[in-house]
């Protein structure tokens, strides 16, 4: 998608979510949400290839999983839930 399709694009769905959780807000209006808005962040998963490399959009997940926690380095092993998710050459 070009650019300023993509922007045009991003800025729609923001508006969207925004007004999709005001819902959830007693009382608050969306008009007053937005005027009141300092700074504002969004990704999507052509942001995530650019900052990560991954495909699709995936947010986790690498192509060499730690499926056994072992590193490079003798006696040190990466423990936790989402371990198998570290790709080995960010730890190294």
């Amino acid at each position: 998608m070009p650019d300023q399709d993509y922007q045009a694009r991003k800025n729609h769905w923001y508006d969207q979510l925004q007004l999709s959780a005001t819902r959830f807000l007693p009382n608050m209006d969306p008009v007053e949400v937005r005027a009141h808005t300092v700074a504002q962040d969004m990704f999507t998963p052509r942001t995530i290839f650019k900052f990560t490399g991954h495909l699709g959009g995936a947010i986790y997940g690498a192509p060499r999983k730690l499926k056994d926690g072992r590193l490079p380095l003798n006696n040190l092993y990466l423990a936790g839930t989402d371990q198998v998710f570290w790709e080995l050459q960010v730890l190294c």
